[in-house]
C-alpha cells in the first residue's frame, strides 16, 4: 500500500525521496547533538545554535550530494548552489509563516506542518534539478 502511494507521488524518484527524508532527520539530529554538546561544554546559546546549524548544513550537503542525488557536480559549485537554495527557501518559509499566521490568522501548528512539507518539497526539487543535477549514478541503480 505504502509503495503504491509513494510510486504514485514520486515515481522514479521514490528512493531519492526516502533518502532525502532520512538525510533531513540525520541533519536535524546532528544540529541538536552539536548544539547540546556545545552547551554542555559551556558555550553560550547563540554560538551553540550557530555551531549546530553549521554542522547540520555540512551534514545535509554531504548526504544530499553523495547519497541522495549521487551528484558528480564539483563541490564548490554545488555547495554555493546549495547555500543559495537553502537561504532562499528559508526566507520563503519565514515569509509564509508570517503571512499565514499573522495576516491570515491560520493556526500555528497547521502552518508549521504545511510549510515544512512545502519547503522540503521545494528544496528536494530545486536541489535535484539544479544544485546536484550532474548525476554519477542513477538513484535506481544504487
Amino acid at each position: 500500500m505504502i509503495r503504491k502511494i509513494t510510486d504514485a507521488l514520486f515515481g522514479e524518484n521514490r528512493q531519492a525521496v526516502w533518502r532525502y527524508i532520512v538525510s533531513g532527520v540525520l541533519s536535524g539530529l546532528s544540529m541538536l547533538a552539536t548544539s547540546f554538546s556545545c552547551r554542555a561544554l559551556g558555550v553560550n546559546d547563540e554560538l551553540s545554535t550557530v555551531s549546530g546549524v553549521l554542522v547540520s548544513f555540512v551534514v545535509s550537503f554531504a548526504l544530499q550530494k553523495w547519497w541522495v542525488f549521487k551528484s558528480g557536480s564539483p563541490v564548490v559549485i554545488a555547495s554555493m548552489r546549495f547555500a543559495l537554495v537553502t537561504t532562499i527557501t528559508w526566507a520563503l518559509s519565514v515569509g509564509l509563516y508570517f503571512v499565514l499566521v499573522n495576516l491570515w490568522g491560520w493556526p500555528f501548528a497547521a502552518v508549521q506542518v504545511a510549510v515544512v512539507c512545502f519547503v522540503a518539497g521545494c528544496n528536494f526539487t530545486i536541489n535535484r534539478l539544479w544544485t546536484f543535477r550532474d548525476r554519477t549514478v542513477s538513484n535506481d541503480a544504487a
